[in-house]
């Protein structure tokens, strides 16, 4: 399905406590760039170093049949495999 928009979001870069607070007082959507940035996770956050502190952690690992967004019985059993657990480095591997 393609959708259109009708109107524009407005997107603001780093802004400062004041232009947030403004454009929230106006209870319009809007879009904040760069903010993730100047997280830690993002300066830090490497594949190296997520194997080496996750690596041996089990996580849950959910997959679905290929045609699960294409079908609305999402409520049936046959659409939803169930979580199964995997070593982080054995899923990160894989789907890297």
């Amino acid at each position: 399905m393609i959708t259109t928009a009708k109107i524009s979001i407005t997107r603001i870069c780093n802004p400062s406590k004041q232009e947030f607070l403004n454009l929230w007082k106006q209870g319009q959507a809007f879009i904040i760039n760069g903010v993730a940035n100047q997280w830690d996770a993002y300066k830090n956050w490497s594949n190296s170093y997520l194997t080496n502190v996750c690596g041996d952690n089990l996580v849950p690992v959910e997959t679905y049949n290929p045609t699960f967004f294409q079908n609305y019985n999402f409520a049936s059993g046959d659409y939803y495999n169930h979580p199964k657990q995997m070593k982080f480095n054995v899923c990160f591997l894989h789907n890297s």
